[in-house]
Parts: structure tokens; sequence; C-alpha cells
């Protein structure tokens, strides 16, 4: 029993040491270091959502679209109330040109977490891909009553009133 507990822990703290270097990597600008050690993390722990978020992301950064969309749907799968992975999904989606399936993954972003601007943002940009100002005006609109001072919140006032 008590080798069976040390094998538990030490797999355990390899796991959170390979998750978090691979942020400090990703943090550092090393995706490729960063996407070995999530993918560590994983073979480690298959069930660990975030190491599979991490790396979609990592793989997003350095253009693995496709690669990004499988981590975030398996992060879905493993944890379906994972606001961010929808985000970032959408994002890839929207990319891809796949703006039906960005639009349904920004809005369950939303569903989630109805207080982060950058998923309106998201959702409003697809919207606004598809020459839907209305709704693209809307999500603007809820984006800057959530954070006034988004990055983007110059772009959206001037959006809002050239279209409103």
């Amino acid at each position: 029993l008590a080798l069976c507990l040390t094998f538990i822990l030490v797999v355990g703290r390899c796991r959170v040491t390979s998750i978090n270097r691979g942020l400090s990597l990703k943090e550092l600008g090393n995706l490729d270091g960063a996407i070995a050690d999530f993918a560590e993390a994983i073979q480690l722990n298959p069930q660990d959502a975030d190491a599979r978020y991490n790396r979609g992301y990592a793989r997003y950064s350095i253009g693995d679209l496709d690669g990004a969309l499988v981590d975030y749907s398996e992060a879905i799968r493993l944890n379906p109330r994972y606001a961010n992975a929808y985000n970032n999904r959408g994002l890839v989606h929207y990319e891809k040109g796949n703006l039906d399936d960005a639009l349904a993954d920004y809005t369950e972003a939303i569903h989630l977490d109805l207080k982060d601007a950058d998923f309106y943002v998201g959702r409003g940009n697809t919207h606004d891909t598809k020459i839907d100002h209305q709704r693209a005006m809307a999500d603007y609109r809820k984006a800057l009553e959530l954070n006034p001072d988004h990055p983007d919140a110059q772009i959206m006032r001037d959006y809002i009133k050239r279209w409103g």
C-alpha cells in the first residue's frame, strides 16, 4: 500500500510539474517545449482538461489550428462547463471559416460565463463577418458594458457609431 501511495504522489507531482513547466515555457514563448510538457501531462493523466486546453492554446499560437481544435474539443469533452475552451474553439472555427460552429461555441461560452467580455467580442466579430450588424452591435455593446476598458473598446465604439 505504501508503495502504491508513493507511486500516486510521484506521478501526481510529475503531472503538476509538467503543467507548470509548460505554462512557464508558453509564457516565455517556447511553444514547442510547452506543447511537449503538456503532452507529458496528458500522458500521465489523460483526463486532464486543463492540460488539453493549454496544449490547444500553444498549438493555436504556432498556427496548428487542426491540433488546437482537437485539444479544445477534448478539453470540452472532459469538462463540458469549460467556458474558455468553448471560446478558444470558437476562435479556431472562426479562423477556419466555420462561422456557424464559431457562433455555437461563443454562445455556449457566454451561456457558461455571462460576465466575460471577450466571449461577446468573439461572437460579435463572427456576426460582423456574417454581415449581421445588429447582432454584432448588441454583442459589442454588452462587451463594453462588462469591460469599458477592453483592449478593443475603441474599435467596438467606432463600429457601433458606424452601424448604429
